[in-house]
């Protein structure tokens, strides 16, 4: 986190003068606060990928909540997620690196460094970004 006490004068003195927004309305749903909790994976709050009928049923049981009055509201999904065979960390590795715009998106920034004038970025480039045993594209 940044802090003000840390930046250099300019910056702090510029970001201090600066006015703090107002808002005219409440930027979140009135009402008490509400939470599905899923017994999924972390990362798939929605249960498996590629299964549209259970992710609506989550997604349903998660705007149902909308309607209390009162609260707080927890509630537990009833159901357990499909059971999912995850792959192993090589055949993972494999697929985001070689096939998600992530991959190719921080394969694209470790090019930018490496090809930058800057010895500390060609060194993160070089090192950092991505792993060594993902080299090809």
């Amino acid at each position: 986190m940044a802090r003000l006490n840390t930046m250099p004068e300019p910056m702090r003195s510029h970001l201090s003068d600066l006015p703090c927004p107002t808002f005219d309305t409440r930027p979140w749903m009135p009402g008490p606060p509400r939470a599905l909790w899923v017994p999924f994976v972390l990362g798939r709050p929605l249960g498996r990928p590629g299964d549209p009928a259970f992710q609506m049923r989550v997604t349903l049981a998660a705007l149902a909540l909308l309607e209390s009055e009162t609260g707080p509201v927890l509630i537990d999904f009833p159901d357990n997620a499909p059971d999912v065979t995850l792959p192993d960390d090589t055949a993972f590795n494999r697929w985001f690196w070689q096939k998600t715009a992530a991959g190719e998106a921080l394969r694209a920034v470790r090019d930018k460094c490496r090809a930058a004038d800057d010895a500390a970025l060609k060194l993160n480039g070089d090192l950092l970004l991505v792993p060594m045993d993902q080299t090809s594209p």
